[in-house]
């Protein structure tokens, strides 16, 4: 097993070679060996049979230490391997917003432009990132940009300096700055660091630093340091794959050398800067999810390789990296423009992938799109950004469980048989059910797995156990098969320019009651101690004469009682409004004890109103929904909500 450059259209290459399996007998193997020439061959040669050939690479008594992880699950077995590998990285909530790159032409004023487009048309956008062109690269040095020229060599190794052609990167990082708009910036193996007196040598190929070695990371981390203190939030690797020589630690670099060279920085920016972000990379070995959010590397662009994004979004999950996400849309020009690669493998992918990143070698800004796509960005992203206190919160329990951000049905469903054979429909969190078109089609096939499921957009219940058929038109307000699981409650926040950095302040909750008791518990933000965690914890509950909903909150220590207005803690964030999907007109509707009066649906005063939601995207929905105004807490930050049917 060992790294490769990018995933391969076959989906036989990609660069996080994990010798790790999960058996639906109660077991899992862990192979802690990095030897590249290790090998599992899982019933490929002799079939229903496990083969694996571990590697020695010529060393003695490391070759085969083999792991056996026993659970009734496979959340059980995949926190195992997590024991002996450690807990995948929290990255900061912004991490988890629209994150835009394009190789490799960028400059500083081109960066300005580009973000303040995105304020203009009010698209979220939290991140941007910088290609090689920042360095000391020439931008025309590829061979897909007309000014390209064989004859000369453009590599200029200059030890992470800016390019002068780059223009004025202290403005630029001061107008992003401004504007809440995070900077990344990249660097390879290949063209980065000088294997001269100026660069941190000792080196391996293409003279690229051993990693492996402390007095190397040392030097390395000093070329970073003033970058990270002038304004650069995160980092890129490339090209880690690329190292086929023994590290001064005598192990082989080819699968350790991405995970080392993100080490030393993941822990430098928490340790002088207090940060908690991961480095994108595509190479890395097990473990390697301690520090690094993957990307399959240069995927071609075109609907027909969608399936391979999601391939590898699947498996990494399932192996620790559940912050990962893909080149949007592919790296590599298709053709342009081509709405089922926009809307199929960009926009609707926005509410799938753990991380939404748009890159590649030709142009993908949205407003550079078809006009089926236009409409469908905007209406998606802004979706994703409502929804990012349930995706940030399904972060959070895969930093602590290691439960995928995006997992297969199996994963919760295994003892469904039908399950195993459903490669692409997806659970999103525990209770949204994703089915990604992959083909030039307006509707799709979706397995649903045990209890009653509601369609996001319409709210048409489907019983579980069965295949249904999906209508998903790709010019549609519902081009993503989506679908909610009863019982379910999503925490939704207003949609904003920008991600804050604390925590969510004002929330919408949508409420599925099924029968019985169900608890949603939604993290505002995440501090080292969990008991320096902003929490709220949601239980609602359904029978036959009504249903309840009590939301607590749990403020860190230290707080202040109570705010000025007497409505909660100065910790507590505020519910605003309730939606609940389902149900008939209630004769009353109470908030601690205080009878509601009915409303028009759209008022702002507190009240209840049943009819047409006037949620975005959801106006087919005909649900009831509870104005809170500063209803939303008593003094101790907790609030009950009674609907009387």
């Amino acid at each position: 097993m060992l790294t490769t450059s990018e995933l391969g259209e076959e989906g036989t290459g990609g660069g996080f070679p994990v010798p790790w399996v999960m058996s639906s007998r109660g077991y899992g193997l862990f192979l802690n060996n990095v030897d590249p020439t290790t090998r599992f061959d899982l019933g490929e040669t002799v079939r229903d049979r496990l083969t694996i050939d571990a590697g020695d690479g010529g060393r003695e008594s490391w070759n085969f230490d083999l792991y056996v992880v026993a659970g009734d699950s496979y959340a059980e077995l995949l926190r195992g391997y997590l024991r002996l590998t450690g807990q995948p990285i929290l990255a900061e909530k912004w991490f988890f917003g629209n994150i835009q790159s394009k190789c490799c032409d960028w400059l500083a004023d081109d960066v300005i432009y580009i973000a303040s487009r995105f304020h203009a048309m009010q698209l979220p956008l939290d991140a941007m990132i910088l290609d090689l062109q920042w360095r000391e690269i020439r931008p025309d040095m590829w061979e897909w940009t007309p000014a390209f020229d064989h004859s000369v060599s453009h590599d200029k190794k200059n030890n992470l300096q800016w390019a002068p052609a780059f223009g004025d990167a202290a403005k630029m990082f001061d107008v992003l700055d401004r504007q809440g708009v995070k900077v990344g910036l990249h660097e390879n193996t290949k063209s980065t660091y000088s294997n001269d007196a100026a660069g941190p040598g000792p080196y391996l190929d293409q003279a690229f630093p051993d990693v492996s070695d402390p007095r190397v990371v040392a030097k390395m981390w000093e070329m970073h340091r003033p970058l990270i203190a002038q304004g650069a939030d995160f980092w890129w690797h490339d090209q880690g794959e690329r190292i086929g020589q023994d590290g001064v630690n005598g192990y082989p670099m080819r699968n350790l050398n991405g995970s080392l060279w993100a080490k030393f920085i993941v822990d430098g920016m928490r340790r002088e800067f207090g940060r908690s972000v991961p480095v994108l990379a595509r190479s890395g070995p097990a473990g390697g999810h301690r520090y690094i959010s993957p990307w399959p590397g240069d995927v071609p662009a075109g609907i027909k390789f969608a399936t391979l994004d999601l391939d590898y979004l699947r498996n990494g999950g399932l192996a620790g990296y559940a912050t990962i996400g893909a080149d949007m849309g592919g790296f590599y020009r298709g053709a342009t423009p081509d709405p089922h690669n926009e809307v199929r493998r960009i926009c609707d992918m926005l509410l799938v992938f753990p991380v939404i990143r748009t890159h590649g070698a030709y142009y993908k800004l949205p407003w550079m799109f078809s006009g089926a796509a236009q409409g469908s960005y905007a209406r998606y992203l802004q979706l994703r950004y409502r929804l990012l206190p349930y995706f940030y919160s399904a972060a959070i329990e895969a930093h602590e469980t290691g439960r995928p951000i995006l997992a297969p049905l199996c994963f919760d469903y295994g003892d469904d048989e039908k399950t195993y054979t459903r490669d692409y429909d997806f659970l999103l969190g525990r209770d949204l059910l994703v089915a990604p078109i992959t083909e030039e089609a307006n509707q799709r096939e979706v397995y649903l797995p045990a209890g009653a499921w509601r369609d996001f957009w319409s709210d048409e219940v489907h019983r579980g156990g069965q295949l249904v058929t999906i209508a998903a038109p790709l010019v549609s307000t519902r081009s993503l098969p989506m679908l909610v699981k009863e019982g379910a409650i999503l925490p939704m926040t207003a949609p904003a320019q920008t991600i804050p950095s604390e925590r969510f302040d004002h929330y919408t909750f949508h409420l599925y009651p099924a029968a019985g008791e169900t608890t949603q518990r939604t993290f505002q933000d995440r501090a080292q101690a969990m008991e320096e965690s902003h929490v709220m914890e949601a239980t609602q509950a359904d029978d036959a004469t009504r249903t309840t909903l009590v939301v607590e909150q749990r403020a860190p220590r230290n707080t202040p009682n109570t705010r000025k207005d007497g409505t909660g803690t100065d910790a507590d964030a505020r519910i605003d409004t309730l939606y609940f999907h389902g149900v008939a007109k209630p004769t009353s509707v109470t908030v601690n004890g205080r009878v509601l009066p009915e409303q028009k649906m759209g008022a702002v005063e507190a009240g209840w109103s049943f009819g047409k939601s006037d949620f975005p995207l959801q106006q087919e929905t005909t649900v009831l929904k509870v104005q809170l105004s500063a209803l939303a807490a008593d003094a101790s930050g907790r609030f009950e909500c009674v609907v009387t049917k």
